[in-house]
């Protein structure tokens, strides 16, 4: 979960604990640290299972930020789908939210690990 495949990683700190985030969306905030993005919003890219010690602010937290990802669901999605984030950092079909990935294989459900193309 949360693998990258062909396309750029960075580090940033931690602005929480970002531990158990892996494959969720991330932004980063006003103080230039990585946080779980909220609703709707255009993400930085997704929070990687590879991170080493990313359990704690301040932490260095790696982030794929194009390219292909493994990411999270937080709805049934459909292969081919535009997706957005929900206010759980998870990816859900766009609604009215910022179009920020296509899933590249289908979920029944919630809390499905599913490959995207990041946008």
């Amino acid at each position: 979960m949360g693998d990258m495949i062909g396309g750029s990683i960075v580090a940033y700190p931690a602005g929480a604990d970002l531990s158990g985030s892996a494959g969720l969306g991330a932004v980063v905030n006003a103080a230039g640290n990585a946080v779980l993005a909220g609703a709707g919003v255009n993400i930085l890219g997704v929070i990687q299972d590879t991170t080493p010690a990313a359990d704690a602010s301040g932490k260095m937290v790696d982030i794929s930020v194009d390219g292909l990802a493994s990411v999270i669901t937080g709805a049934a999605v459909t292969a081919g789908d535009t997706l957005e984030v929900d206010a759980a950092a998870k990816f859900i079909t766009l609604a009215a939210g910022k179009s920020v990935a296509v899933a590249l294989q289908s979920a029944a459900g919630a809390n499905t690990t599913i490959r995207v193309k990041l946008l």
